[in-house]
């Protein structure tokens, strides 16, 4: 059953997805040698790294997986060396949203459309994330809410969330998913624009 954008007032904007169905693209990875199937972080910096490790271990048909943090890092700071107006991160530097699209574009050739959720734009944000969302499920939709990295896939009973904090993948309903986009959407402010990512 399609679901429609909802507005609950002005000032605050719901979001709704098209319910899950089920998706090809997800997979379970098997280990095939001693890389764990889950990244934790144990810091306050690592949430970028970590989303990437694991989601690249769920989405199916990606050119390349990396082996730990330390891989990711040092890939990062090489697409960065393309852009003179970046600098090198430092071990514990923080992870931009351009850093983790550009990886899982460059590094394992998947499409990402990122949508920058500007504060006197809300409205015409959630129009624009629906209107992506509306036909294809995504491999994956990732946030920047409270500066930190989520992921979420979808799955046959809903969507599996990828949160470094936590000691393991949860699963959550449409609904949390839509709850999660409106509060990113409405959570910006003029000086820190949260992000939405969807991934193909």
């Amino acid at each position: 059953m399609n679901k429609k954008f909802e507005i609950t007032n002005p000032l605050k904007k719901r979001f709704s997805i098209i319910s899950s169905v089920s998706n090809a693209n997800s997979k379970k990875f098997e280990i095939k040698d001693k890389t764990p199937d889950w990244f934790q972080q144990t810091n306050s910096y690592d949430c970028g790294p970590c989303l990437i490790l694991n989601a690249l271990r769920r989405i199916s048909n990606v050119k390349y997986i990396p082996k730990n943090i330390e891989e990711v890092r040092r890939d990062v700071n090489k697409l960065r060396s393309g852009d003179f107006s970046l600098v090198q991160l430092a071990p514990n530097g923080w992870f931009t949203s351009q850093d983790v699209s550009e990886y899982l574009i460059k590094f394992a050739g998947l499409e990402v459309k990122e949508f920058a959720c500007f504060t006197d734009e809300t409205e015409l944000v959630s129009q624009n994330i629906h209107k992506e969302l509306e036909n294809i499920l995504p491999k994956m939709i990732y946030s920047t809410l409270n500066r930190h990295f989520r992921g979420f896939i979808p799955t046959p009973t809903g969507y599996e969330v990828l949160d470094s904090f936590n000691d393991c993948p949860k699963m959550i309903n449409i609904e949390e998913v839509n709850e999660m986009i409106s509060e990113s959407i409405n959570q910006s402010t003029p000086t820190r624009v949260e992000r939405i990512g969807i991934v193909r």
